[in-house]
């Protein structure tokens, strides 16, 4: 259903996802984001991630079919690439190095940070806040330079999608017949709707359908980000091949008892089948430390199974941070009466609510 008339600045955030795609489509309100009306739509894929290439013709008409069935109206779209599929690094430069031989000097360290031909990428790079004592460049979790702590430096945060993906999302939209204002991160979107302007250090964890995305946040900003092929599938077929029942009752149970209880040894289930996704938070929270020697504030949780019973306790236990079950509403204006259902699907949603107020906040 649709909560108010559409407007001139009207934003869809459409996340294409491994297994389905969300639809957040909000209305700017004197500069405030306020909710008019949202939908997805999932699939049971098997395979732990579906190329987006497939299907273009398809995946625009699943995309008209959830905004009409959504009642949404307007046609300016952002939209995000999958973490998987872009490449970043923050690199380490001379402060006098100046605005005019930057670019240059970007493009040449990229060649030795992407694994794949330059000229077949866009890049995209953003100067990072200055950070006292910073003496080194990271590419996923990988320390690649060490600098004179004597000198002045400069980071800054380089990112690499392939030009064939952005290519295809951009058929998507036009095959859809909706106008394509921006297209970014998933990372970007998670931190505009979950953390805000917070600078300090935290810690997203995107618990997906197929697959699990860690960034490290500092300023607003995912400095590393780290993916790992396990999901919330996972989860529920491990409990349905261990109770033998059949993955539409195990859903239930992960969601009604979660980490807590003793059903069948449920629990214990859940926990050896997040030992990967567990020991990926810790060895990403080591290189942080380790590399920036900063604490971490917290980790915030997002992602279909977020919302499992025992979670975020869990979690707060076995990487001794804080964590929390995020939540992408906090500064959007919506009906009260739908808090109790928006609290519910929020965490689903979280990266389409994140890119359908990036022009509006």
């Amino acid at each position: 259903m649709r909560f108010f008339k559409p407007r001139l600045f009207d934003y869809l955030g459409i996340d294409i996802g491994s297994s389905s795609i969300k639809v957040v489509e909000m209305r700017n309100e004197n500069g405030r984001a306020r909710l008019s009306t949202y939908g997805w739509s999932e699939t049971k894929a098997e395979a732990p991630r579906i190329e987006v290439e497939a299907g273009i013709e398809s995946k625009a008409a699943l995309i008209r079919d959830i905004l009409k069935k959504c009642n949404a109206t307007a046609t300016n779209v952002i939209t995000a690439l999958p973490t998987y599929a872009v490449f970043s690094a923050v690199l380490t430069f001379p402060s006098k190095l100046g605005r005019k031989e930057l670019p240059t000097a970007i493009r040449w360290e990229a060649k030795k940070v992407i694994p794949l031909p330059i000229d077949d990428m866009i890049l995209d790079w953003k100067i990072l806040p200055q950070d006292k004592g910073d003496g080194t460049s990271d590419v996923g979790g990988a320390q690649v330079g060490r600098v004179d702590p004597k000198q002045s430096y400069q980071r800054v945060l380089l990112t690499g999608a392939p030009k064939k993906l952005v290519s295809r999302y951009v058929e998507i939209f036009k095959f859809a017949n909706l106008r394509l204002l921006s297209l970014e991160t998933e990372s970007f979107a998670l931190v505009r709707s979950l953390i805000g302007t917070d600078p300090s250090p935290a810690m997203i964890v995107n618990f997906g359908s197929v697959a699990t995305t860690i960034s490290m946040i500092e300023h607003s900003i995912p400095i590393l980000s780290r993916s790992i092929d396990v999901g919330g599938r996972n989860i529920t077929r491990q409990i349905a091949k261990s109770l033998g029942i059949s993955d539409e009752r195990a859903s239930y149970f992960k969601q009604d008892i979660g980490m807590e209880g003793g059903v069948g040894g449920v629990p214990k289930i859940i926990t050896e089948t997040l030992d990967p996704v567990i020991n990926e938070i810790k060895y990403t929270k080591s290189v942080w430390q380790s590399q920036y020697s900063k604490r971490i504030t917290k980790l915030v949780l997002t992602g279909g199974s977020s919302n499992m019973p025992g979670f975020t306790e869990y979690l707060t236990r076995e990487v001794d941070i804080k964590a929390f079950v995020g939540d992408p509403w906090a500064r959007v204006i919506y009906p009260e009466d739908l808090k109790p259902v928006l609290n519910e699907v929020g965490p689903k949603i979280a990266v389409a609510v994140g890119l359908a107020i990036r022009n509006i906040e």
